[in-house]
């Protein structure tokens, strides 16, 4: 009995440590395929929308750095090397993506442990309007 009590004990706290250690972020999914981010106003009404297209990544002990495009709409077959790629970081320890780009934008995890929602709150500098996003995955062309 007290083996199969010290092995649930050990199960558990493998998996919260493997769970706390694990880099979940908003940036694993703008590398895998375009993401289009709609931005709200504080009455969830929509005010302006994105595509993000990852460019490089590298993971570090505390979230991801790298760098991403910003894009107005997104076309089929375009080559986005050619716009201006932009800084990010993702770090999970302070809960925010934040897009180093020409207005800065940042978004909020609603939780530090890195589990993802496809909204939440955000901020862009010079937009006191905008409130809170959506993101989504795209297929490649703007819908």
């Amino acid at each position: 009995m007290i083996i199969t009590i010290a092995a649930v004990l050990a199960i558990g706290l493998l998996g919260f440590i493997i769970q706390h250690n694990q880099v979940l972020s908003y940036t694993i999914f703008v590398n895998s395929a375009p993401q289009k981010v709609i931005f709200y106003d504080a009455d969830r009404h929509p005010v302006k929308t994105i595509y993000l297209i990852g460019d490089r990544r590298k993971k570090t002990a505390t979230g991801v750095q790298g760098t991403l495009v910003v894009a107005r709409k997104i076309h089929l077959n375009k080559n986005y090397r050619s716009l201006k790629a932009v800084r990010y970081v993702d770090s999970r320890q302070r809960g925010l993506l934040k897009i180093q780009s020409d207005p800065v934008m940042e978004f909020y995890y609603p939780s530090r442990n890195g589990k993802l929602r496809s909204n939440g709150r955000c901020k862009i500098v010079g937009h006191p309007e905008i409130k809170y996003f959506s993101w989504q995955g795209t297929s490649g062309r703007d819908n």
